[in-house]
């Protein structure tokens, strides 16, 4: 009996101190103290009636003996509250609002903390004590101009004492192709960082527009599509194929071809208008499989034209089935087991047919693939350029797993390197470059027709005078 009392009078003994420590340290304000609060904290900070303002409990301050701290919340009702500390004194007729200074930290340590700028390519000096990071937008106009202001201007008089460093920041509410651009800027970035601050220097200097572009009034490029696909890397180019700008801009005449006749219509244009440049782009499907034949004999004949062969591993357009450059083992729409075919090279197959300039590239080297596009238009002959790219929706999907577009960029990045992310190999490796440059080495084709029909026409004329 004496036992049960006494274990029933520690705990009430405890629970009583428990209860008198919490009084100590937290308690709440009277509400006629509340309203007081909440009106002059309205009145000071301007906060209108739609926000809510609460006054939360009084603890002992730590720092001002004399006061009490208390918090003070508004919350504007979208998912947005701040918190602001006040002092209250002890008779409750003043309430201060304190800074406090620690006069041994960096006051910008915790923000710059918050800036990751690992990874990032840099201008100017390297690890200078002064650092400027742009938060960036490639297809906004006063970022534009920034760009302007920094670069030649600044760094020239600054460079070897500051580092520029670019963040992505696209506006993608007003600014429809500034995610993509990031995009392409981040594979770049990856690979090289000069490939970035020229990408950088270009899309802000010349005020390029991905999808829209001005074109000159000499233009003199045809450009043939073949099937339904994406333009991923036509230029605007005036008499000199050197003018051949980038991915995603097209400006010039354009034809579209029966899916896999778009050599066959190229050929009789080429003949018709031999001066003009053709550019005929082409799907994985069109290039490897329904319009191999066309792909052969123009390569045969070495018709003065290139071809780009957007090769996204599978018939996307039409839900994701296998192709001939599916890569094999690997699950479509249609191969749920995995890809039992070999797959398919048309680099080799038009390189054995007589083409005289052939290279293969991919979504992820964007510098070297403009340089080989421009090579490729700078041949009087066949040339074929073979681009791998990702699609998300259905390859992405089906094969890897994920429609995360830099997942799917990294995939590619990865096999052309021959190696993943942490370090183990890739089950196969895409040899990427020029494979075959035989630049102007042998007559075009369309010469040989004009040529030959001129001698056709002077035979006759002959004739006619016997």
């Amino acid at each position: 009996m004496l036992r049960r009392f006494l274990v029933t009078l520690i705990r009430r003994s405890f629970l009583l101190l428990v209860l008198i420590c919490l009084g100590c340290s937290a308690q709440s304000a009277p509400p006629d103290l509340s309203r007081k609060i909440e009106h002059q904290v309205r009145a000071f900070y301007s906060i209108p009636a739609e926000v809510n303002v609460s006054v939360g409990p009084m603890t002992p301050s730590t720092d001002w003996p004399d006061y009490d701290s208390i918090t003070v919340t508004m919350d504007s009702g979208d998912g947005k509250k701040q918190d602001y500390k006040f002092l209250l004194s002890k008779d409750r007729n003043t309430m201060l609002r304190m800074v406090k200074f620690d006069l041994n930290k960096d006051p910008y340590a915790e923000l710059m903390s918050k800036i990751d700028i690992t990874g990032r390519p840099t201008r100017g000096a390297k690890a200078a004590k002064v650092v400027v990071v742009n938060f960036d937008d490639f297809e906004c106009p006063f970022c534009s101009r920034m760009h302007e202001a920094l670069f030649p201007g600044i760094l020239k008089e600054y460079g070897d004492r500051v580092t520029f460093i670019y963040k992505d920041y696209p506006l993608a509410e007003i600014h429809p192709w500034a995610i993509h651009a990031a995009v392409d800027a981040g594979c770049l970035a990856a690979q090289n960082g000069d490939a970035y601050w020229d990408f950088a220097d270009y899309v802000h200097g010349k005020g390029l527009k991905l999808g829209i572009y001005e074109v000159p009034n000499n233009t003199t490029c045809v450009g043939i599509y073949g099937g339904i696909s994406p333009t991923i890397a036509v230029g605007s180019l005036g008499h000199e194929p050197t003018d051949a700008q980038t991915f995603a801009t097209w400006g010039g005449d354009n034809f579209g071809a029966t899916h896999g006749r778009a050599l066959a219509v190229a050929t009789g244009l080429k003949l018709a208008q031999p001066d003009k440049k053709y550019l005929i782009v082409v799907g994985d499907g069109d290039a490897a499989s329904i319009g191999t034949s066309h792909l052969i004999h123009a390569a045969r004949r070495n018709l003065g034209v290139t071809v780009i062969c957007e090769d996204n591993m599978g018939y996307e357009s039409t839900g994701g089935q296998f192709s001939p450059t599916t890569p094999a083992g690997y699950v479509t729409n249609s191969s749920p087991y995995g890809m039992v075919e070999p797959g398919f090279d048309p680099c080799d197959v038009v390189k054995a047919a007589g083409a005289t300039f052939v290279a293969e590239t991919t979504a992820t080297q964007w510098h070297q693939t403009v340089k080989i596009v421009k090579k490729a238009l700078a041949n009087d002959g066949f040339s074929f350029v073979h681009v791998r790219f990702p699609c998300n929706e259905n390859f992405g999907a089906y094969a890897l797993g994920t429609r995360d577009t830099l997942k799917n960029l990294e995939w590619i990045y990865e096999h052309t390197q021959g190696r993943k992310a942490d370090g183990t190999e890739t089950d196969f490796t895409w040899e990427t470059g020029i494979k075959h440059d035989a630049s102007n080495s042998r007559p075009e084709f369309s010469r040989l027709m004009r040529d030959m029909n001129a001698r056709v026409k002077a035979d006759m004329e002959a004739k006619k005078k016997t």
